[in-house]
């Protein structure tokens, strides 16, 4: 998981925003969902929250494998950070922004359970120093604009909804 320090309104847009957008992926990484809804949860404690974040969990299960890149590597945003291996799946942690590797979690590494018990706690997996952290926040989608994405991609994979 990248780790940036914008404030916390931005903060909790940009979490929405990075869940929203793994939805989009081919494939949904539910281990890096899992991480998002427990940063959520710390930044807008909710029941809706804690119950994505419980599905979220028990999709991706508990890890038993982190691979981080190496401190210094620069990565491209959408580019792995680390691999990541769950009892359900196998793949990559991607970056959300380009930028270099300043730290890797050592701990997590030698215990990867630590992530989904303390993912922003003890269980991040490395610290990015974004190349151009004010052109990453221009990217990010939020609120009303990201339900009408969702909405699309619903309508586009003839979702017939909850009912």
């Amino acid at each position: 998981m990248t780790v940036y320090k914008p404030i916390q309104a931005e903060a909790e847009t940009a979490v929405q925003a990075a869940i929203a957008s793994l939805h989009f992926e081919p494939e949904t990484d539910w281990a890096q969902v899992a991480l998002l809804y427990a940063r959520l949860g710390e930044l807008a404690p909710s029941p809706v929250v804690e119950l994505n974040r419980a599905v979220a969990v028990a999709m991706a299960g508990q890890l038993v494998a982190v691979t981080p890149e190496k401190v210094g590597r620069s990565v491209r945003a959408g580019q792995s950070c680390a691999t990541i291996e769950s009892g359900k799946w196998v793949g990559p942690a991607r970056s959300a922004a380009a930028g270099d590797i300043v730290a890797v979690n050592e701990t997590v590494v030698g215990k990867p359970s630590t992530a989904n018990a303390d993912p922003y706690g003890d269980g991040w997996l490395v610290v990015l120093k974004p190349a151009n952290w004010d052109a990453v926040k221009r990217t990010l989608v939020s609120g009303a604009d990201m339900a009408t994405r969702y909405e699309a991609k619903m309508a586009a994979d003839n979702f017939p909804g909850c009912a």
